[in-house]
């Protein structure tokens, strides 16, 4: 038989390259944008890092479980939905930085 492929298994180390590319963006925003202070962006980029974080812990817990643990099901389910909107947060920053540097 076919054996099921878990998604834990690509969701945390996409996560946690993603948390970089937060920090990443953080910065730049920040070296470019000196004279204004915070904006939105790096608030968004700040939670977003969160939720990749969330995403990240709760695939590793995912992956320490048995396939068929309900317990391990469940985390890689919240790992899933967590990377998805943080995927979703990213895209928001995204444009939020596009119309704020222009």
């Amino acid at each position: 038989m076919f054996k099921k492929r878990r998604v834990s298994t690509h969701v945390l180390p996409t996560s946690a390259t993603m948390i970089g590319v937060c920090m990443t963006v953080i910065n730049i925003v920040q070296l470019t944008e000196v004279h204004r202070g915070n904006t939105r962006a790096d608030e968004v980029l700040a939670i977003d890092s969160l939720f990749f974080m969330l995403s990240a812990f709760c695939s590793y817990i995912s992956m320490r479980r048995d396939e068929l643990d309900p317990v391990g099901i469940r985390y890689e389910q919240v790992a899933d939905v967590a990377f998805i909107f943080g995927l979703f947060l990213m895209t928001i920053a995204g444009v939020l930085i596009t119309y704020q540097l222009v």
